[in-house]
């Protein structure tokens, strides 16, 4: 048997073994670096600290664009808009619109003055903050198609309230003792009701002075803010009741006298608020005669309406003289006198209508209540 023989070349054996330590150096160095880096150990140049550092942002700039707005707190609410304030110039003309538009002209009343009557002329008042400190007082004439004070142009304060009080007719007679300089009172005194008696009305307002009427307005809290433009409304309204007498058996019954005993016919009257009168002095009779005879209707207005002063008395009494068809006779007999007893509460501007029925003596009072202006 042939042993192979095996030829060995120098060169090749001297490449082999380069390539075999290149690897053998190739895996070392990738070795070493593997555990330098699970290890964390090893020789670097520096340390690296692992903490960034922050940094502190630039103010945006037009190449920046803006944050957007941040939303609004819901339940945070908004504040409305303030009321803008009338800029007014320093004087302000003070206007009036005086009226009696509101009295009534039916029968059952009659109508004593209607706002045509105010153009007479009135006199209106003014009192400063809630006082009786006087700001105007004078005369007020219809000068068409306004009202003016004759005293010249009033204007209204730059600050605070006025409370006006205005009366018709502008003379005020002897009887209202306490007008002036106070602004929430007037006082009425007379010696005798024998002045409120008249048997119709009078035909024209100068006779209703004698039955010593008159009529106000009051209006308060009045200032150049709320009434620069719109004005003063002076709105009228009678201080006194007014009563009427009636006669409920008139084609039967002929009555000759009606008296209201013990009652007042003076008094303090305050407008400020609710009206109200406190009465004074003595009392007296109001009496009322009459000479009508029989009538065709049963129920006829015997006379009336007569001003009284506001008042609450009960009981009251009333009595009635009368004469009767049902009597007989060629003439009538001497005269009765029935009495009854009611309770009053007049009030300023009501109307009050008292119908007497009378049957065998008996005197029935019936009272009918009216509540508007008259």
């Amino acid at each position: 048997m042939k042993k192979r023989k095996y030829k060995f070349c120098p060169l090749e054996g001297l490449m082999m073994t380069t390539v075999t330590l290149l690897t053998a150096v190739t895996l070392m160095f990738s070795a070493s670096t593997l555990l330098v880096s699970c290890s964390g150990g090893g020789d670097t140049p520096e340390k690296v600290n692992p903490t960034p550092t922050p940094t502190t942002p630039t103010n945006p700039t037009p190449d920046n664009p803006t944050q957007p707005d941040q939303p609004t707190n819901p339940d945070q609410p908004t504040q409305p808009d303030q009321p803008t304030v009338p800029t007014l110039p320093e004087n302000v003309e003070i206007v009036l619109n005086a009226s009696a538009g509101q009295f009534k002209a039916a029968t059952r009343a009659g109508t004593r003055y209607e706002t045509t009557d105010l153009t007479n002329g009135l006199f209106c008042k003014a009192y400063l903050d809630n006082t009786t400190t006087s700001y105007l007082s004078s005369l007020v004439v219809w000068n068409n198609p306004n009202w003016r004070f004759n005293d010249g142009i009033h204007y209204w304060p730059i600050s605070g309230n006025l409370d006006f009080l205005a009366y018709y007719p502008a003379s005020i007679p002897d009887y209202i003792t306490n007008m002036d300089g106070d602004a929430q009172k007037i006082t009425y005194t007379v010696d005798d009701l024998l002045q409120f008696k008249c048997s119709s009305l009078p035909a024209t307002p100068s006779g209703q002075n004698e039955l010593k009427e008159f009529i106000y307005a009051y209006t308060p809290d009045q200032n150049r803010v709320n009434n620069a433009a719109s004005g003063v409304d002076l709105s009228f309204k009678h201080p006194f009741a007014q009563i009427t007498f009636k006669n409920g058996r008139a084609s039967s019954l002929k009555i000759t006298n009606v008296t209201f005993e013990d009652i007042k016919n003076n008094g303090t009257f305050s407008y400020k608020n609710t009206p109200k009168w406190t009465t004074s002095g003595g009392d007296v009779d109001f009496e009322a005669s009459y000479s009508a005879g029989y009538a065709d209707t049963d129920v006829i207005t015997l006379g009336g309406p007569y001003l009284v002063v506001p008042q609450t008395k009960d009981p009251l009494t009333i009595s009635v003289t009368y004469t009767s068809k049902d009597w007989g006779g060629p003439g009538e007999k001497e005269s009765k006198t029935s009495t009854a007893t009611i309770s009053i509460n007049w009030q300023p501007g009501y109307s009050y209508f008292y119908t007497f029925n009378i049957v065998d003596g008996d005197l029935k009072v019936n009272t009918e209540i009216f509540t508007e202006q008259w």
